[in-house]
């Protein structure tokens, strides 16, 4: 197993590896245990390393940790095994992303495929599976991104941003200690950035119009949402994808 040959030989992850190991619960409870205490011990090695700490460590640690990686894990988790990420109601409201157009699209989708298993008046609707609600969603997904320079005025450049944004946030979302859980879902500027770009001169920021013309197509069809006067470190206009 990864884990166990990442920490052969190191009797600081002892105990954490046989609390994985004899954890009694189902298959899934069990490989999401391994996968948090996996992400906890990329954590310590890093820490570990830099402050030469050698003791070991105790399970009922790992206990108190793994609760907040245990999104991330499952994540994680989801994602390696290709399992299907984009089923149930709340998905469905989710990936719609506050996007009226998108919501109903991706609900005729489903809807059709429901209404295609009734053979009859008296015919009991059947449920779609996880993995079938799973395709149909990533096939509207994969339509509507086709579709996206056709629709948008700036539609070339706005795809290329969204694909360098899609990298960005999905190298960070699986970095290998979860620093983000469980993942990255947009990116900041300041305000006062954000108020250069909407009020400023366009003579004073010519190099930044594109970038400009790029956020201000996205925001309009709902692609990415603003989120204005954030607080964090300083005050951030953040834009959710």
């Amino acid at each position: 197993m990864r884990l166990v040959e990442k920490t052969a030989g190191d009797s600081r992850y002892e105990e954490w590896i046989t609390a994985a190991r004899e954890d009694g619960r189902d298959a899934i409870l069990s490989a999401i245990k391994w996968r948090s205490t996996e992400i906890l011990i990329e954590r310590d090695l890093r820490r570990s390393q830099a402050s030469f700490a050698f003791d070991v460590l105790p399970a009922d640690e790992l206990d108190e940790k793994e609760k907040a990686v245990s999104r991330a894990a499952e994540h994680f988790l989801r994602t390696e095994m290709e399992t299907p990420l984009y089923f149930g109601k709340d998905t469905l409201a989710a990936v719609a992303s506050s996007n009226i157009d998108q919501y109903l699209e991706i609900a005729g989708a489903l809807f059709e495929e429901i209404s295609a298993k009734i053979t009859g008046p008296r015919s009991i609707p059947r449920s779609l599976s996880a993995e079938r609600q799973d395709a149909i969603i990533r096939e509207v997904a994969e339509l509507r991104w086709e579709g996206l320079v056709r629709r948008l005025p700036q539609g070339y450049d706005a795809k290329r941003f969204l694909e360098a944004l899609g990298k960005y946030c999905r190298d960070q979302t699986f970095r290998p200690t979860a620093p983000y859980m469980p993942g990255v879902t947009g990116f900041a500027i300041s305000m006062q950035d954000r108020n250069t770009l909407a009020s400023e001169d366009e003579k004073k920021i010519k190099h930044f119009l594109q970038l400009r013309n790029v956020i201000t197509s996205l925001v309009a069809h709902n692609l990415i949402t603003p989120h204005l006067d954030r607080r964090a470190k300083g005050s951030l206009t953040w834009f959710s994808i």
